[in-house]
């Protein structure tokens, strides 16, 4: 329980600051959205009796939000491009409830990557990781993007105190799927 409460005090802190700062109310509530999901994620250990029902939830997190990045990718290169911000983009910006899946699939896929043995389901994880960061990528969102950055620190941080060699993975897995990514774009 102790994590929600930190969560929740440091949304609240951030949220102020923000406000201060003179962001509107909608846009700090917008990427704040995201870490409420984060804080359910926090309890959602304590809601499965067993590892085995929690692994069964989490492969049919990454299978659903895996078909919803799909769909939405599709949408996104075949909505005919959009100008934002002076930049002239060659995708739809994906916005909506449904950002919040993408983030949230990449974790789940990342964390189960991490302690699979099994080859093909390995390589079912590597292509879920890849299509939710591009899905992530085409929100174009400032929230989704912190999610992200959130996301990886806390990861790594539990993984720091648990599994000292699987944060070192973990960084080793960003960083070439940062690239990838990075390097696709480059192309485009």
């Amino acid at each position: 329980m102790r994590p929600v409460l930190v969560q929740a005090l440091v949304m609240i802190a951030l949220a102020g600051v923000a406000l201060s700062r003179g962001i509107g109310p909608q846009c700090v509530l917008s990427d704040l959205r995201s870490f409420v999901y984060y804080g359910a994620a926090l309890l959602a250990p304590w809601a499965f009796p067993s590892g085995r029902s929690f692994r069964v939830f989490a492969w049919g997190s990454v299978v659903c939000g895996l078909a919803g990045s799909i769909w939405g990718i599709v949408l996104s290169l075949t909505g005919g491009g959009m100008v934002l911000y002076g930049l002239v983009l060659h995708f739809t910006r994906l916005i909506g409830p449904s950002e919040i899946v993408y983030p949230v699939t990449l974790f789940t896929a990342f964390g189960l990557l991490l302690f699979e043995r099994r080859t093909p389901a390995r390589l079912f994880l590597l292509v879920a990781l890849s299509v939710s960061l591009l899905a992530c990528y085409l929100t174009y969102s400032r929230g989704t993007y912190v999610a992200l950055a959130a996301g990886l620190a806390a990861m790594l941080a539990l993984l720091s105190l648990t599994a000292p060699r699987k944060a070192v993975e973990t960084l080793l897995i960003t960083a070439v799927a940062l690239s990838v990514l990075f390097g696709t774009l480059a192309l485009m």
